[in-house]
């Protein structure tokens, strides 16, 4: 990006000799907005259009260079940046509100910088003076819009801090205190391990649960949309209010009804993929919600579901080696030795002559359950992501996939990959995808068939999984082996990367122009010499240049002979028997025959000047 440029609207715009610096959790597009002021622009847009600038992702992208064009020092408004892997909460670009600007009416007034959490999708107060965060314009009536407007006003012209202000709720106060990582009185309201400690990854939290709570709202499981206005966020953390802040009894109610939900014999059966998810957030300020499910599941799975006696509720709190293994899913024995080693909680009970009985705790069945269906082994992280064994090695050598740590696996856990690892990875791939024109190619085409390349494709992986190459915005809905990338852009990476000095069918076909069944057959023919490599769905060809010189010092294509010779294919044919020239190479299309080919050898042998006559009504 040059330092001097022309702008959009005929001005010129040159680095800034003086340039403003951030202030301390101010938001990038607060200080755009902020510097176009300084520079004496009313509208950011203009401001950034005479860079050739949007606000928006392909600028982010940039960040390096916009420093650079701004005169600010380096890592200042990289540190500032939304990122796709951010160590900053606030600054996740999975979260932020890419098509609209939020603010504090208060905010603007006192002269307060525009802060990061204000661009937070799910932050919808001011922490600092205790109102509703605005999104909307009250006099337009539309989202203010990054790329428009000024640092104190609307696209339309109104001042911010004209804009409506409404004192904000303890619970919107709560979380987005909790959020944003500050201390407020409003959190006291929160279960007692949030009320002063804000884990990295709350957010997600939050919007599991809420999304959950969408989902039953209306009928339709799946991922939740992103609120895209503060207004949209206060309606969608809603129901969580109940949940959160009458702690523990809201979340007690919520486990309950979902345990009545269904008849199934398991606590992880009948809250299902609701179970894995919760326990899959790890950090040390969740173990409330953990102990309490697992309280909740205790009294109702030894208390109202099995009724009897207060004898024969304690004794549901134990199982048997047997009903372990149908819960869990794996050999009674592999429980009776894992017990017997101390492996897992259990005891073992001795009766009559040399009888043993081995028993656990049912919470630890479920757990071990719960616990093997979130760790896959090969064959169901192959199926998770869509892609091949042979890639599913690659992707491991290059170590796109990490196995967990042995310390790590329970006893009675056969996977290796964590399936939350999984996610995060195909989400962190997706939430990078971008609008591209041109051809694209699958992930799942991208392999030792694709390029004989081992180590192009193994860093092509990398880059994929680093964010070096985006997918397509249109392919990241469905399976990961089905997610696009640019075309061009993946053979040029490819072709930094070649250590290799021989093609694939497909790239011979590429550079030679011949069809690449033609090759193909050429090669099962013994025509065209060539290596093997074994794929999980079937072999791919491997063509070295000196077997191609090889080859077509050898034999020639009839069509193409008969191209230079101003004759046709069939003629040519009609010729060459004639003269007693065979033609190899040959195999039938449907109805066509295609390949044929014939030695430079049996042309010598049966030259003759009636092979170059040309078809009548045809001139030389």
């Amino acid at each position: 990006m040059p330092g001097r440029t022309s702008g959009l609207l005929g001005h010129e715009v040159g680095i800034l000799n003086a340039p403003i610096l951030p202030y301390e959790k101010e938001s990038l597009l607060g200080f755009l907005r902020r510097m176009s002021e300084t520079q004496g622009y009313s509208d950011v847009g203009e401001f950034l259009a005479g860079f050739g600038w949007r606000y928006g992702r392909p600028m982010i992208e940039e960040i390096e260079e916009v420093e650079k064009c701004l005169g600010a020092p380096e890592g200042a408004l990289s540190r500032i940046s939304p990122r796709a892997a951010s160590d900053a909460p606030l600054l996740s670009w999975q979260f932020q509100r890419n098509h609209c600007a939020t603010i504090c009416p208060v905010c603007v007034r006192e002269s307060i910088p525009h802060q990061q959490s204000w661009q937070h999708a799910l932050v919808t107060a001011c922490t600092r003076h205790d109102v509703q965060l605005v999104s909307k314009c009250p006099l337009c009536q539309n989202a203010i819009d990054p790329n428009k407007g000024g640092y104190r006003s609307c696209g339309c012209g109104l001042p911010f801090e004209n804009f409506p202000i409404k004192k904000a709720d303890q619970f919107d106060l709560a979380i987005s205190a909790l959020i944003s990582g500050e201390v407020h009185p409003a959190r006291s309201k929160l279960p007692p391990s949030l009320a002063f400690t804000s884990p990295n990854d709350i957010a997600r939290l939050l919007m599991f649960l809420a999304g959950d709570a969408l989902d039953q709202k209306t009928g339709k499981p799946g991922k939740a949309p992103y609120p895209k206005t503060a207004h949209d966020a206060r309606e969608f953390l809603a129901p969580l209010e109940k949940v959160l802040c009458s702690w523990p009894d809201g979340f007690v109610a919520e486990v309950e009804q979902r345990l009545l939900r269904t008849e199934r014999n398991t606590a992880p059966a009948r809250l299902g993929k609701w179970y894995q998810r919760l326990m899959a957030f790890q950090d040390p300020a969740y173990t409330s919600f953990h102990e309490t499910l697992k309280h909740v599941v205790a009294n109702h799975f030894t208390g109202p579901y099995f009724g009897g006696t207060a004898s024969d509720r304690h004794k549901r709190s134990w199982i048997s080696a047997a009903e372990a293994a149908r819960l869990i899913g794996v050999r009674a024995e592999r429980i009776v030795d894992a017990v017997s080693a101390g492996l897992i909680e259990g005891k073992i009970d001795h009766s009559g002559f040399g009888h043993r009985h081995t028993m656990l705790p049912r919470h630890v069945a479920e757990s071990t359950k719960a616990e093997r269906e979130s760790l896959l082994d090969k064959t169901k992280t192959r199926e998770f992501l869509g892609i091949s064994k042979n890639q599913f090695s690659l992707l491991e050598e290059a170590g796109v996939l990490e196995k967990t740590q042995p310390e790590n696996r329970g006893p009675l856990v056969d996977g290796k990959y964590s399936q939350h690892e999984l996610e995060k990875l195909v989400q962190g791939i997706a939430s990078r995808a971008r609008v591209f024109e041109g051809e694209a190619v699958e992930f799942r085409k991208v392999n030792l068939r694709f390029t004989t390349d081992k180590t192009g494709v193994i860093a092509f992986y990398q880059a994929v999984a680093s964010g070096e190459i985006s997918p397509a915005a249109n392919s990241t809905s469905g399976a990961f082996a089905d997610f696009a990338f640019p075309e061009e852009q993946v053979r040029q990476f490819l072709e930094n990367f070649r250590s290799g000095g021989g093609w694939t069918v497909q790239e011979l076909a590429r550079i030679t122009g011949w069809k690449e069944q033609c090759i193909a057959h050429w090669c099962d023919a013994g025509l065209i010499e060539h290596e093997l490599n074994s794929h999980s769905r079937g072999v791919s060809r491997i063509i070295y240049p000196e077997a191609l010189a090889a080859f077509q010092g050898t034999f020639v294509q009839v069509s193409s002979l008969a191209k230079h010779l101003n004759t046709t294919s069939r003629s040519l044919l009609k010729k060459f028997e004639e003269n007693g020239i065979e033609t190899v190479g040959a195999f039938q299309d449907g109805k066509a025959t295609r390949g044929l080919l014939v030695a430079m050898s049996e042309i010598a042998k049966g030259l003759d000047r009636s092979l170059v006559t040309p078809v009548a009504g045809k001139s030389k």
